[in-house]
């Protein structure tokens, strides 16, 4: 998945409503890397950014991805006023993996997630493959929890048209239904090759070169008030590696597959005609897009 830019996640959260929520002190000391427990003993991993007081925005990362894919929206949600939790989904990253895994499974998580955080009310947001995780919240969630819903770059029904969808995406639909751990055989060869490129001299030279060019490539925007210094370009690399790679595939490329499956599936498990979710909004966005500058990840 490519990295959500400053300015389009921004808008989209211009047209969130938010509720504010009672604040949740963490006693762990790396607030990215953080689990939590669920009632049927399952582990949740998430990462904070952005205010700790703001109002609760919970992020869904895309496929396959990771909490850390929020990073670059740290400085935007502090801002903002946000406080911005981003959640593992089953067996990526620090989470668990879930047996007989379903999308609408998910709020069941959410709420859990939500009332050990002491968060009453709360915001959603899904990016790529989590939108319809977001949508299913739409669905399943109670009204006076949930003050707003985004989906940015939304994953699609593949029940609307197949035959839409790119020929690599339909091999690899076909693969997680038919041959799942074939693809899973692919998918840790592809990981590892790229692991292994990633730390050749040349390619990380490479890599250097392009994380310092980027930044000034990329516009600031006038609003936005960056809270933290550069990183030296060596730490860059190693966070941008550890967001893209590491930790989505942390556990392998199991979670992949079936997430590839859950996704092109030809039912999410409700109707999108379902989803009742009021003051809904469509929004379509048209402009260049800059990418953020990659020394501005935490880790």
């Amino acid at each position: 998945m490519s990295i959500p830019t400053y300015k389009l996640i921004r808008r989209a959260c211009n047209h969130l409503s938010f509720s504010p929520g009672r604040s949740f002190a963490t006693t762990l000391a790396d607030m990215h890397c953080q689990e939590f427990t669920l009632p049927d003993g399952r582990t949740l991993g998430f990462a904070e950014y952005g205010d700790p007081r703001g109002q609760p925005l919970l992020y869904f990362h895309g496929f396959p991805s990771s909490r850390l894919e929020a990073s670059v929206m740290d400085d935007m949600a502090r801002q903002r006023k946000i406080r911005l939790l981003a959640l593992d989904r089953p067996g990526f990253g620090r989470s668990s993996t879930q047996p007989g895994q379903q999308i609408l499974d998910w709020p069941t998580d959410v709420v859990a997630f939500a009332t050990g955080q002491n968060i009453d009310r709360f915001a959603v947001m899904g990016a790529s493959g989590g939108g319809p995780y977001a949508l299913a919240c739409a669905r399943a969630l109670p009204r006076e929890m949930l003050t707003g819903v985004g989906l940015f770059a939304s994953g699609p029904p593949w029940w609307a048209g197949r035959q839409h969808m790119s020929l690599t995406r339909r091999v690899t639909s076909r693969m997680a239904n038919q041959w799942p751990w074939g693809l899973t055989i692919l998918l840790q060869w592809l990981v590892d090759m790229a692991r292994w490129l990633l730390s050749t001299a040349v390619i990380r030279k490479r890599l250097d070169v392009w994380l310092q060019e980027e930044p000034n490539k990329t516009k600031p925007e006038p609003t936005l008030e960056t809270s933290k210094p550069q990183r030296p370009i060596s730490e860059a690399r190693d966070n941008l590696l550890r967001m893209l790679i590491d930790e989505p595939f942390r556990q392998g490329c199991e979670a992949t597959v079936l997430e590839a499956k859950l996704l092109s599936a030809d039912s999410w498990g409700f109707d999108l005609e379902d989803v009742g979710y009021e003051g809904v909004h469509p929004l379509f966005i048209d402009f260049p897009i800059d990418y953020p500058s990659i020394l501005s990840i935490s880790h």
